[in-house]
């Protein structure tokens, strides 16, 4: 993992804002903001992705050094000295250098995967952290082959506990993720939200130390573009962020960040590595050093060093690039091994142009407890003795576990108070639990939900009415309605008012999703615009450099009038823009035109989104005789008939085009026509399931494989197809909006 610092959370005399202008025309801060020292290179881990690794293993900061940093970091007032290593933890000594520290009334923070023993503890009992990371590379079984010890995992989260319990310590998560970890980052979620960490940090790979020769470890750009997409939409449950090792992100920089990229190496923070040497950020590489503090004051090597990374322009590929001026290069660690540009991952048309994009990212769900339900545990990294682990049961797919998880814990008191802030942030203006809400959820918990359709309507109706203001909580509403219909007769078997019950029910959450969408709107982004778009500083931040930026760097003129629109537009027309041009759940949109027996129309050539909250009215037929129907074979069975309506159908994903029959006179609902196209094509959409290309993270939803993929679980996921958890990993998606 690479360093994670904790500046703005720290004691001490602030140079962010009074720096402002002095960055701005130098591009270097006064005073760094971040010093960071590597104590040690010594470890009792073997990571393959160490950037502290040169072959010198074993090296300690002498007390000269130590003494030296300390010297110009308090003569220089620095608000955060980052103790890191290798693992700070294994010094002997370190109880004596935090009560220097403290005698010196120096602010400091630290980088562990350890857990401190008892001397360390009494003496960060006694003078605390203001900021600690702790590695977390994925579950048990992945962490400790990662880590190449037994136990490594224990001990991390041991660490994150006790340092959570000491005051005025805000404590992190960060995870590399790698080839051998990613599937698992879902999981990793579980742990880290249960863990009593207050913020997750996902870090990139980077081509230094160890790691220098691990192409297998390094994610694909397909990996990529879904680490994006995973961080985006997990930042509603869970403060997750991209470190800064991915770069610039362009139109994706306010989904997945806090606050735009601004590399501080060498600008704004700095490593002392053991022996003095004074480097922009965690590199051994000692040409890069700016001098050595045994030789001049840290100050001064500060004030006179990294000038070439001072005075950064494009060039090469950057020339000439229209992002340049915001990315202003990367980061510096990627851009020395020619790795630091992304933009064929974040680069997107259109769709994230508009400022509503990030309420959809903001306002699904506050928090949960997700310590419930046991997560399965991936393969361990194949570059190491693979550990033997029996995968647990899983019960729940992820976004669902985490939801009802903290559901439950709501329910004894049923009708009071809830009993954390949780529900105040995500519904402030409702304090009180839905009872009805509580109802569905512990029925669909243990499993004792009605196995009458009309009867699961009726208590998905109850639920959409408690008031209850979570995005994540309408999807699994939708869920249970879907399932429902999925479930009961067919449509040309349904009476009337079950079908009635149906279309009324999804119409519901539906208007409550949408109305909800404008609140988030007014209540996360409104601020934003009305500050001029200018962020404000949160307690997790992902940047190195970890202040504000200039505002020249804070949005480019492409990400900032392009997306968030000029200063004359309006916000209620951007809204009511996005809100028609996006709506709830189109995602979970069935591609489809009208075939033979519908009125033309001019649009029947061109597939048109077919939503959640749809239905269609299927034409009669006709003056055909009575009997032309009957005669025919069963239509559910029967791929179109000359007699029998149609439409077609296609998956997006691969643009195969299915054609199903319709029955004369009915009402199609959105689950009704998923079915239909199950019903006659199960071969044909097995077939695709089978095909696994929709497990990646980075596939879009496809709503005519979910009874496929239902029908898999339900049969234990047999044969040679996609397992278990990729089709709980893929469900988890598919009802996340």
């Amino acid at each position: 993992m690479g360093s994670f610092t904790g500046h703005g959370r720290c004691a001490g005399r602030s140079t962010t804002r009074t720096d402002d202008a002095y960055f701005q025309e130098h591009g270097w801060t006064r005073v760094p903001t971040v010093v960071q020292i590597m104590v040690t290179t010594r470890c009792p881990m073997t990571c393959p992705h160490c950037l502290a690794d040169d072959g010198t293993a074993g090296r300690d900061a002498p007390d000269a050094v130590i003494s030296a940093v300390l010297d110009g970091v308090q003569e220089a007032g620095v608000e955060e000295l980052l103790l890191t290593g290798g693992e700070p933890l294994v010094r002997e000594d370190l109880p004596a250098l935090i009560r220097d520290l403290q005698r010196r009334g120096i602010s400091w923070s630290l980088n562990t995967a350890w857990s401190p023993d008892k001397a360390q503890r009494r003496a960060m009992e006694a003078y605390p952290p203001g900021f600690v990371a702790v590695s977390l590379d994925g579950p048990e079984a992945i962490h400790d082959s990662f880590r190449g010890v037994d136990r490594a995992h224990a001990r991390a989260l041991d660490a994150i506990q006790w340092f959570s319990s000491l005051e005025g310590c805000t404590v992190t998560a960060g995870t590399t993720v790698t080839r051998h970890n990613i599937r698992s980052l879902d999981r990793t979620l579980h742990e880290v939200a249960a863990s009593g960490a207050t913020a997750w940090g996902l870090h990139l790979l980077v081509p230094e130390g160890r790691a220098a020769g691990r192409d297998d470890l390094a994610l694909t750009r397909r990996d990529l573009k879904g680490l994006l997409r995973f961080t985006a939409r997990r930042r509603s449950v869970f403060p997750v962020s991209m470190a800064d090792e991915l770069g610039y992100c362009g139109e994706w920089e306010p989904l997945v960040r806090d606050l735009p990229l601004g590399c501080g190496a060498g600008r704004a923070m700095c490593v002392v590595l053991p022996d003095g040497e004074v480097v922009p950020c965690t590199t051994m590489d000692r040409s890069e050093s700016a001098g050595n503090v045994l030789d001049r004051p840290l100050m001064e090597l500060w004030t006179e060093g990294f000038r070439e990374l001072r005075s950064w322009t494009p060039e090469g590929r950057c020339e000439g690039c229209d992002y340049a001026s915001a990315c202003q290069g990367g980061c510096w660690l990627q851009r020395r091994r020619g790795t630091q540009c992304y933009k064929d991952v974040w680069q997107v048309p259109g769709a994230l142009k508009t400022a509503a994009s990030v309420a959809v990212c903001l306002g699904m769900l506050g928090a949960a407890d997700p310590s419930r339900e046991p997560a399965t545990v991936e393969p361990a990294d194949p570059s190491r003795e693979p550990a033997t682990v029996e995968p647990a049961p899983v019960t729940a797919d992820t976004l669902e576990s985490l939801i009802l998880a903290w559901y439950g814990e709501q329910i004894p008191d049923r009708g009071g108070r809830a009993s954390a802030g949780i529900l105040q942030k995500t519904a402030p203006n409702t304090g009180v639990v839905p009872p009805g809400a509580l109802s569905l959820v512990h029925m669909v918990r243990s499993g004792t939900l009605p196995t009458d359709p009309g009867e699961r309507l009726a208590l998905v109706r109850l639920a959409t009415g408690s008031g209850h203001g979570s995005l994540a909580f309408d999807a699994l509403l939708l869920r249970v309605a879907t399932e429902a219909a999925l479930a009961g007769p067919r449509p040309a078997d349904r009476p009337k008012a079950l079908t009635g019950a149906i279309e009324e029910t999804i119409s519901a959450i539906s208007d409550a999703a949408n109305a909800l969408r404008v609140r988030i709107f007014e209540e996360k982004l409104d601020p934003y615009l009305a500050r001029g778009r200018l962020h404000l500083r949160h307690r997790f931040e992902m940047n190195k450099a970890c202040r504000p930026p200039p505002q020249w760097l804070l949005l480019s003129r492409d990400t900032s009038e392009e997306r968030w629109g000029g200063p004359g537009d309006a916000t209620p027309e951007i809204t009511k823009e996005y809100l028609a041009r996006h709506p709830w759940g189109e995602h979970l949109a069935v591609s489809f035109r009208t075939g033979k027996g519908f009125p033309k129309t001019s649009g029947r050539a061109r597939f048109k989104p077919f939503h959640p909250w749809d239905s269609l009215q299927v034409p009669g037929l006709g003056r055909q005789a009575p009997g032309s129907v009957s005669t025919r074979s069963d239509p559910s069975r029967e791929p179109a008939t000359v007699d029998l309506p149609t439409v077609e159908l296609q998956l997006d994903s691969t643009k195969k085009t299915i054609t199903v029959a319709l029955h004369p006179g009915a009402t199609v609902t959105w689950p009704d026509l998923i079915r239909a196209a199950w019903d006659q094509h199960p071969d044909l959409l097995t077939e695709q399931l089978l095909a696994k290309c929709y497990m990646d993270l980075d596939t879009p939803a496809e709503p005519l494989l979910l009874p496929a993929v239902m029908a898999h679980l339900a049969a234990g996921a047999p044969g040679d197809g996609p397992q278990e958890g990729d089709l709980q990993r893929w469900l988890a998606d598919f009802w996340l909006f």
